[in-house]
This record gives structure tokens, C-alpha cells and sequence, in this order.
């Protein structure tokens, strides 16, 4: 975040393949995240970007559902489960459709980064560290209902705690708390 917050001062910022983990550096100041349609791009090894022999596609598309409403995701069979055990919450932190394809399920996961991003955008800087804070906040108690239904693993621990923890401590460096 502080090295975003003082490039952008003076160049426009975009972290390529930062996905999800990005947005604190889009609340520090970066334009855009980048996330790579191949799940191997959120590993940052070179083999990683090679061409693969007789994929004709190219990679294997994201395809877990990413719940705004919850700053992460889910995995496909969770949120199979979420959807039919409590359908009006899964909307509620749904934004949009996901469509059964796995495109789809991409295009939806960019969707969602994208809103953020803009919402971010249209701020400056210590509103921008106060919008991502709200939604981290604002996410985090839904966890603890999404996590009973589904049975999921993970949950606030792994998709907020350590880029609330981050973010905070650059809103109290920047004298922003």
C-alpha cells in the first residue's frame, strides 16, 4: 500500500494479477487490479505463464463464485449449498448472476472486482481507505452465518484479516485512524 500510495501521486498504478488481495492497494491508490482468467496466474511462478502443449483454450477459467457481500468466495459446492439452503442471503451478497459456465463465473468474479474498483475511484485519499474498511467490516459478521450453512473452511480469517490488519495499518501511518 505505501509504495501504490506514493507511485500513484504521481503515475497512474495498475497491479496486474492482484485479484481480491489487490483492493488494498486500490483503496491506496492504484486505478485498476488485474486478475488472470487462468487460475495458474494467481501463482506468480514463471512455468505458470508458459503456453501449455495441446490446451486449446489457453487455461482453466476461475470459476468459484465471489460473493461481494462477503469480500471473498466460495467454492462452487458452497455456494450450491448456500443458494438452496437460503436463497434471499446468497442474493443479498451475490450482486449479479453467475451462470452455470465457467466463462460466466469469470465474468462475473471480474464484475465484482470492477465495482469495488470504481467504487474506489470515485474517492480520494482517506475515503477511499474508509469505503474499503466499511465493506471489510461490513462483510466480516456475514461470515459466521455463510460458514454455518456451508460447512465452508475459510472464511473472514483468510479473506479479510490480513488485508483489514493491512489496511489499518496504513490509515494510522498515513495518520488517516
Amino acid at each position: 500500500m505505501r509504495t501504490t500510495f506514493a507511485l500513484s501521486q504521481d503515475h497512474p498504478v495498475r497491479v496486474a494479477f492482484g485479484d481480491i488481495a489487490a483492493l488494498p492497494a486500490a483503496a491506496a491508490g492504484a486505478e485498476a487490479v488485474g486478475t488472470g482468467w487462468d487460475i495458474r496466474q494467481r501463482i506468480c511462478a514463471y512455468q505458470d505463464f508458459e503456453e501449455r502443449e495441446g490446451d486449446q483454450n489457453g487455461g482453466g477459467w476461475y470459476q468459484r463464485p465471489t460473493l461481494g457481500g462477503l469480500m471473498g468466495g466460495l467454492s462452487n459446492r458452497e455456494y450450491s449449498v448456500l443458494s438452496s439452503e437460503k436463497q434471499a442471503l446468497a442474493a443479498r451478497l451475490t450482486p449479479g448472476t453467475i451462470g452455470p459456465k465457467p466463462e460466466q463465473a469469470f465474468q462475473h468474479h471480474a464484475s465484482v472486482l470492477t465495482t469495488i474498483v470504481d467504487e474506489l475511484n470515485g474517492l480520494t485519499g482517506r475515503d477511499r481507505i474508509a469505503a474499503l474498511r466499511r465493506r471489510y467490516t461490513e462483510a466480516r459478521p456475514e461470515w459466521q452465518e455463510v460458514k454455518r450453512i456451508t460447512g465452508a473452511p475459510i472464511g473472514p480469517d483468510r479473506w479479510i484479516k490480513p488485508f483489514l490488519d493491512g489496511l489499518e495499518l496504513f490509515a494510522a501511518s498515513e495518520g488517516w485512524s
